[in-house]
């Protein structure tokens, strides 16, 4: 670009702007032929998981290989649900059993293949948000998340078949893939350098073309190192730290006290539930408590923000703090032996590097012969600040809630999820979550247990669900068999034997529960319908539970006063 701006200056007829761009069009792409630049590797995502796929399954079962080379385009899998087949059980041990226990296996390997699928969409969400390049360290990951849930006890009593297995893991794989892919194609979009030097372009051309009609104006690099060096970065530093302050924003905003205790996030959730009566909704928190909580959360973080000022004023606040900073480092250097631009952008640089890590091959561009001086520099960009705080504002408004979510480093959804959700472990007779606070508790519990039968209980003789309270249960003689006995009875009071985990509050009344016991005789057939069994035969006492019993039942039980 010397050789070039010295034959500009020097040539007796000035070029104008246009014959400036082809000269420098030609000139660039001279200068970039002759660059070596290293390529990224574009790897062959799919090709590459069903070659880890074929090893994962080679080291287990020769049998599973043989059918996954029959059927091993997981392109195909990725774009269909996966639905259950009689041949996922092994059967002729299942034929020893009742037809009640062969459904119950069913159902609950439904439940297995819904939460690893979850499981391993969110994790590869939570990979692809940090912009890096696809390795497959994440397929090896999945898969690996995959066989440690296959070989835990619970599922290891489902007594699922080998070819199970096998498509569980093409369809995981076949859903995740497209998201490795986006995720590969936005990194080489970031970091490959043809990319990466066609982005400096223009502002490479800006600086040639004001040399070379001799407009080296101080202002014009002010406003490149604003726009093309301080801009990006201010942008990120919003991002890195608008999650925490939504989080914070949210606690302390007086409107969601249910985040801040698990028992009262049970209670609103609860009275929410039966304010609309929306039995699909009872279905999802019953049966998907972590995606009914994911929900709830998202929701109210969508509809806080979404319709006041509030998200701008957080963004505003951060960005005034560091452009704050920006300016305070502007004057800094005043102080100091800055004899030249380049000396005043070192020391600049410096001032901020704990807060902002500002681009070196932008820089470049704007200490390109830059003759101007320090501090009317330094001026000029303070100067322009206001309008950059401006525009950067107003870029944030153009996006939606959503898409200024994604772009967080800290997702506040997930923060505020981990508030409520806890352990996620749940009753293990009726399948109600637990309350008890922090991860690290000894005992699992819970204030409002519900009716077995919501959570799909039913009786092996008639195929009814099951009415029964275990918190009614454990201070009866009434008996339970399941997996967990070996199918053998065994007397609820006892219940500790096989789960000493939790603490079931004894409760002998038969007027509890009755939230439970009115969604039970609400939503009877329809339960019974999604479970495939036959309607409980209810007290009719329960008929004559209202919905207003049922809320003060709630409120009673979570001590809550009006």
């Amino acid at each position: 670009m010397d050789l070039l701006l010295e034959y500009c200056k020097m040539r007796e007829n000035k070029a104008d702007n246009k014959e400036l761009e082809m000269e420098f069009e030609e000139m660039w792409s001279e200068t970039v032929s002759k660059i070596r630049l290293g390529c990224l590797d574009e790897k062959q995502i799919y090709q590459d998981i069903e070659l880890l796929l074929r090893e994962d399954l080679a080291k287990q079962e020769n049998s599973s290989s043989l059918k996954l080379q029959e059927n091993s385009n997981l392109l195909n899998y990725g774009t269909k649900s996966f639905i259950m087949k009689k041949e996922y059980l092994d059967l002729p041990w299942i034929k020893t059993l009742n037809e009640w226990f062969t459904q119950e296996r069913w159902h609950k390997t439904e439940e297995l293949v819904k939460s690893l699928m979850e499981q391993c969409k969110d994790y590869i969400k939570n990979v692809a948000d940090t912009k890096a390049d696809y390795d497959e360290i994440y397929s090896r990951n999945l898969l690996r998340m995959i066989n440690q849930r296959l070989q835990e006890a619970d599922v290891q009593k489902l007594h699922t078949s080998a070819c199970f297995k096998v498509d569980l893991k093409l369809h995981i794989l076949g859903k995740v893939a497209p998201l490795l892919e986006k995720m590969q194609v936005g990194f080489m979009k970031e970091n490959d350098p043809e990319l990466y030097l066609e982005k400096l372009k223009p502002q490479y051309l800006s600086t040639f073309r004001d040399l070379c009609l001799g407009k080296d104006s101080c202002q014009t690099r002010a406003r490149d190192l604003c726009h093309w060096c301080l801009k990006p970065v201010l942008v990120e530093y919003v991002n890195n730290r608008l999650g925490l302050e939504i989080v914070d924003d949210i606690l302390s905003s007086g409107k969601f006290d249910e985040y801040t205790n698990r028992s009262l996030f049970q209670f609103t959730a609860l009275k929410k539930l039966l304010k609309y009566e929306n039995f699909d909704t009872y279905i999802i928190y019953i049966n998907n408590y972590e995606h009914f909580v994911k929900i709830w959360v998202e929701g109210h973080l969508l509809d806080f923000y979404s319709h006041t000022a509030r998200l701008q004023h957080l963004e505003k606040e951060i960005l005034s703090s560091i452009i704050k900073k920006v300016r305070t480092a502007l004057e800094s250097p005043s102080d100091k032996s800055t004899n030249t631009v380049c000396d005043f952008l070192d020391v600049f640089c410096g001032a901020l590097q704990n807060d902002l890590v500002i681009s070196k091959d932008r820089l470049a561009v704007v200490r390109f012969k830059n003759t101007a001086n320090p501090m009317q520099f330094s001026a000029d960009v303070q100067a322009i600040l206001p309008e950059l705080e401006k525009e950067i504002l107003a870029e944030f408004d153009e996006l939606t809630f959503e898409s200024k979510l994604s772009k967080l480093s800290m997702k506040p959804q997930d923060e505020i999820f981990n508030c409520v959700f806890g352990c996620g472990q749940q009753c293990p007779f009726c399948k109600v979550p637990c309350e008890a606070g922090g991860m690290d508790h000894t005992e699992h519990f819970a204030t409002v247990h519900r009716p077995q039968g919501l959570g799909q209980c039913k009786n092996k003789r008639t195929g009814m669900l099951e009415y029964s309270l275990c918190s009614s249960d454990v201070v009866s003689n009434a008996l339970f068999k399941n997996s967990k006995t070996e199918e053998k009875f065994h007397p609820y009071k006892d219940y500790r034997q096989y789960y000493p985990d939790w603490r079931i509050q004894p409760d002998p009344s038969i007027d509890t529960s009755d939230y439970w016991k009115f969604i039970f005789n609400r939503f009877n057939y329809k339960f019974a319908k999604k479970y495939n069994a036959k309607p409980a035969n209810l007290p009719q006492v329960w008929e004559k539970i209202t919905k207003e019993q049922a809320l003060q039942s709630l409120e009673e039980a979570f001590n809550i006063k009006k």
